[in-house]
């Protein structure tokens, strides 16, 4: 019986890695700014590595052809929509996506340590805090006038807005006295203290 199948090709960066694994049908995209795994759920989408080539494959029988259209079209938007999903993942990886935050106080102050896997953070305690650099994040400090800013490097968004909150979470910006942890540009919003007011 002859079969019938659906392909779109998807080719691949050079700058990025990848690897197939058939036995689990997962791919695995790997750059410098950070790595990516994603499963394959649907066992009847085929998966062919070729060079920097990925060819992805629908295949039906010739009865299904024939009888069970609707079922070719929604794979066939399926398919498409799989690949532009690909793209703006493969996006994402060659392009890294940052934020940055900026520590406003006397005596507030970061700095990198062991090997850019530790990120040291002074915020008026007692004590320092040190955080450890997930893997798919890079982070840097740069000292700015007389403030420092950290900025954070991700394959997406997301994960490096996520790492940031965390962080402001240790040291509010303070509506009073306007010291703590802000993103970079946000505006601090300021309130009178009660020796300001008026009697």
């Amino acid at each position: 019986m002859t079969s019938f199948f659906l392909s779109k090709n998807l080719f691949v960066d050079s700058n990025i890695f990848f690897k197939l694994d058939k036995k689990n049908n997962t791919l695995c995209f790997i750059s410098s700014f950070g790595k990516v795994e994603f499963c394959m759920y649907d066992t009847s989408c085929f998966v062919i590595k070729e060079g920097q080539k990925l060819s992805f494959f629908y295949i039906f029988s010739e009865y299904e052809k024939r009888i069970k259209k609707r079922l070719i079209l929604s794979k066939k938007k399926k398919l498409g929509s799989l690949i532009v999903f690909f793209k703006q993942l493969l996006f994402r990886l060659s392009q890294p996506n940052f934020c940055s935050i900026t520590l406003i106080g006397m005596g507030y102050r970061s700095q990198v340590e062991n090997g850019n896997n530790t990120l040291s953070l002074h915020l008026g305690f007692s004590h320092r805090i040190d955080l450890q650099r997930p893997n798919n994040v890079r982070f840097f400090v740069r000292k700015i006038q007389r403030h420092h800013e950290i900025f954070f490097y991700c394959s997406t968004l997301c994960e490096s807005k996520n790492l940031g909150s965390t962080i402001i979470r240790f040291r509010p910006v303070s509506p009073y006295t306007g010291k703590g942890l802000v993103w970079t540009g946000a505006p601090i919003l300021r309130k009178e203290g009660k020796g300001q007011f008026k009697r």
